[in-house]
């Protein structure tokens, strides 16, 4: 999925990553509205943040994110929060 343009804000982003809980890849590019992504999904593989020159923060909460990419123009960000839950395997009960 690939966001591009000045309408995008924190709140739009929030929205669109809800109602597309499967999607494996996001591209958000010249978002110059976005200031706060928070994003939760544990389907999202690659995650690329391209020239959104007001982003303050980026909070990413998943367990199946391999790629980061962080390009252009970012003078605003101040945090990145990346978190992988990962899940326990079940121990077998003793008998």
């Amino acid at each position: 999925m690939a966001l591009s343009d000045n309408d995008v804000t924190d709140e739009s982003l929030q929205v669109v990553i809800a109602a597309c809980p499967n999607v494996h890849a996001v591209a958000l590019s010249a978002c110059v509205r976005l200031t706060s992504v928070q994003i939760q999904s544990d389907s999202i593989v690659t995650l690329a943040i391209v020239n959104c020159p007001n982003l303050q923060s980026l909070h990413v909460k998943s367990s199946s994110l391999e790629t980061l990419e962080l390009n252009g123009e970012h003078k605003s960000l101040q945090a990145i929060d990346l978190r992988y839950p990962f899940k326990r395997e079940k121990k077998p009960e003793k008998e």
